[in-house]
């Protein structure tokens, strides 16, 4: 059983969204430090900018070839970043 002190991760990425890290830090510690007990790999971070479409704003632990062709993601493409950006369901 993996234990992690959720204090502890708070206090840490609090410190480190303080820092007004780029969008490609944030997701270094997220993968790296608060879901290192779920053995993250990688992650991406979009935003609705604009009405019906998400777009990516940062990326960590991908290739960019991989990413690329999803910078901008109509909110109803049948994918699970677009859904949970649509449902605020969390995504694993």
């Amino acid at each position: 059983m993996i234990t992690v002190d959720p204090v502890k991760l708070i206090a840490d990425f609090t410190k480190v969204v303080l820092d007004e890290p780029t969008p490609d830090l944030l997701l270094s510690h997220v993968t790296n430090q608060t879901l290192s007990s779920l053995d993250c790999r990688g992650a991406i971070l979009g935003i609705v900018k604009r009405e019906g479409f998400l777009d990516l704003v940062g990326s960590y632990g991908y290739e960019e070839d991989v990413v690329q062709p999803f910078t901008r993601i109509p909110l109803w493409t049948p994918m699970p970043i677009s859904d949970a950006a649509r449902t605020g369901q969390f995504v694993t």
